[in-house]
């Protein structure tokens, strides 16, 4: 009888220990939860410490993380409209500035290619006034050459009026500094002062550029102190 007891209280307690390494198994190895076995009767008591901690749900706090993320959001999307309207603005007057120095580069290269040929004309009137000064004193030649000079002349300088040239008319015009350049000057009552008496050498344009001033011969009044001085001198001669 006694060897069945000591049998059976040892299965008991194997049984016991069993049960206790599965239910350790089956929780957690956390030092947090606390065993308790009695001899016969198997008591098991958890204990933890983060009891309601661990299963409490603050819901207030994500409602607050998710209004604090709002405005953020909106400052990054004001930040981004702000930024595109810069841009906008910026790419704006870049192209402005680009269509004025495209006008601009257009402009000086038209002017570049309009008076393109004044230093090869500038060179050539002295040759012009060679042709003018030949023309005048032939009057007693031949009338065959000088026809044939004249042509050669009048095709000379049809080829340049082409090329933008014309003459400084000088004919009963006062004088002008920005299209004359006085070389003479002689007193005449029977004009206006400054008025040209007499052109020294032609003048020429290139379209509206002034490329040779004129040299002329003007006319001045005399001057009234000097008549005045002049009058009492005479007087006294008398």
């Amino acid at each position: 009888m006694c060897d069945e007891q000591t049998t059976n209280k040892l299965n008991t307690i194997a049984s016991e220990e069993n049960l206790v390494k599965i239910f350790r198994a089956s929780v957690t190895k956390s030092s947090d939860y606390l065993i308790l076995v009695k001899s016969n009767n198997l008591e098991i008591k958890m204990s933890t410490k983060k009891n309601t901690e661990s299963s409490e749900i603050k819901p207030e706090k994500s409602d607050d993380k998710k209004e604090s993320k709002d405005p953020k959001q909106g400052l990054k999307h004001d930040s981004k409209d702000d930024k595109i309207a810069e841009l906008t603005d910026s790419l704006q007057r870049l192209q402005a500035e680009f269509e004025n120095y495209h006008k601009r580069i257009e402009k000086d290269f038209a002017l570049s290619r309009k008076y393109q040929s004044q230093d090869l004309i500038v060179k050539l009137l002295p040759i012009l006034d060679t042709f003018e000064i030949a023309i005048k004193s032939m009057n007693s030649c031949d009338e065959k050459l000088l026809k044939g000079v004249k042509l050669i002349y009048a095709q000379f300088y049809s080829t340049l009026e082409l090329e933008g040239l014309r003459p400084i008319d000088t004919r009963g015009k006062r004088f002008d500094p920005h299209y004359h350049e006085v070389m003479l000057q002689e007193i005449n009552n029977s004009v206006e002062d400054e008025t040209i008496l007499e052109e020294l050498q032609k003048g020429y344009m290139l379209y509206d550029r002034v490329i040779r001033f004129s040299k002329v011969k003007i006319s001045r009044k005399p001057d009234e102190k000097k008549q005045e001085e002049k009058q009492p001198e005479q007087e006294k001669e008398l």
